[in-house]
């Protein structure tokens, strides 16, 4: 009777373990399953390594026929699982079918025919999860800091960067921006900021911290035309004794500088010096605790945390000329001065955009690519190490997987994916 009835449980054991096996392998099948990044191909937003790579939930149940443009999608390798190991790559989606696909300075141009291809604009704060970390401070890695920015304008102190405040009026800081206030400034003194004003001194490139703070060299040779500095003051810049009344953010693209003047509630978008046009309406300097500024796709932005305040688009030829091989200056700098008193920099980050670029395919008669219906162009967001649609074109999504929800980890790593 004893044996019986441990048999019974035994079998009863056997069951419920067939049971679950067989749920879990269906939930894997046809709900969602775990995928390692393997490659480098997606970073930052994804770390790669065959054996140490993200690890991401991904979801089954999503179809192809809702995938947008900037979604990341996992697809199967084209001729994997034919009497072989099946393989999937991870890359994020750039056109849908019926669309030409281009790349020129590093943006993406999308149209119905070859002719009719226009820049795609990414929104500045809506499409904030596709920057591109370029350095941080406080730094996380190995980064040193003097390597980046203009240390001796600031004061560096336990809670953060302390930044002395200029008396000098708005003509006189516009003053400063004039190619010839900027030709003699570097060729008398050698500096690459005007007085009072603290930002970077290094081009921003194709290079990028990865989620933990470590930079990645692949794209360290290209420079870039898509940037922008976000600063968190250590508190609303009109709080202290000496309260801030007016900032100067300032965007060098050589040849050109852009810059907003921000006295009280108004916003001037100038252009080497001079103001281009009235004055807007905005936020009061005075209760800002965090500013964001850059070039995105042919236009400028300013955005007073969660508000965008102004976004011109350049005028045409804005692009620069490759820099001379003999002492090239920087071309990419982003900084900014306060009027009135200092503030305290709690925190800072220069950013680049996804950097695109085509690649030179031999005996190739059109620079676009046609994406057919049924089919999708993918990128990697690493695109100086990976294999995509530029040199494999557009993949089928009849090879579809899911989308990629979360990193589930390695631990340091984990968070949910936007897109």
């Amino acid at each position: 009777m004893k044996f019986r009835r441990h048999a019974l449980l035994l079998r009863d054991a056997m069951l419920v373990a067939a049971v679950a096996l067989a749920t879990l392998q269906a939930l894997r099948t046809w709900v969602c399953d775990r995928y390692i990044v393997p490659t480098g191909s997606m970073e930052p937003t994804l770390h790669g390594d065959p054996e140490h790579g993200d690890v991401v939930l991904v979801d089954k149940l999503a179809r192809s026929s809702g995938l947008r443009r900037g979604d990341l999608a996992v697809v199967r390798c084209p001729g994997s699982g034919q009497g072989a190991v099946e393989k999937y790559l991870v890359k994020r989606v750039a056109a849908l079918g019926n669309d030409w696909v281009d790349f020129r300075d590093g943006d993406l141009w999308l149209g119905p025919t070859e002719q009719l291809l226009q820049r795609v604009v990414k929104h500045p704060l809506d499409d904030a999860d596709l920057r591109v970390p370029w350095f941080e401070w406080p730094v996380r890695g190995s980064d040193e800091a003097g390597r980046f920015l203009a240390l001796d304008a600031v004061t560096v102190g336990d809670h953060g960067l302390c930044l002395a405040g200029t008396a000098a009026s708005d003509d006189e800081l516009l003053a400063e921006l004039r190619p010839e206030a900027r030709a003699r400034r570097r060729h008398g003194t050698h500096q690459l900021l005007p007085p009072g004003c603290f930002g970077t001194v290094r081009s921003v490139d194709g290079s990028y911290l990865d989620a933990v703070g470590h930079r990645g060299a692949e794209g360290e040779t290209v420079l870039v035309n898509d940037f922008g500095l976000t600063l968190w003051f250590g508190a609303r810049l009109g709080a202290g004794r000496s309260p801030v009344t007016g900032l100067l953010l300032c965007l060098e693209l050589r040849p050109h500088v852009y810059a907003w003047l921000c006295s009280g509630d108004q916003v001037q978008f100038c252009r080497d010096g001079e103001r281009t046009g009235p004055p807007i309406q905005s936020q009061d300097v005075a209760g800002v605790a965090e500013v964001t500024f850059g070039i995105l796709d042919g236009r400028c932005f300013l955005a007073f945390g969660e508000q965008l305040v102004d976004w011109p688009a350049l005028a045409d030829g804005w692009q620069d000329q490759p820099l001379p091989a003999a002492r090239p200056e920087p071309k990419s700098l982003a900084y900014f001065a306060c009027r009135g008193g200092g503030t305290g920099i709690r925190r800072l980050q220069v950013f680049r955009d996804l950097w695109q670029f085509r690649r030179p395919v031999p005996l190739r008669e059109h620079h676009a690519d046609e994406v057919p219906p049924g089919y999708v162009y993918l990128l990697g967001d690493n695109s100086f190490d990976s294999s995509d649609s530029r040199t494999n074109g557009p993949y089928s999504l009849q090879e579809f997987i899911g989308r990629p929800r979360c990193v589930l980890g390695p631990r340091a790593r984990a968070r949910w994916l936007r897109r």
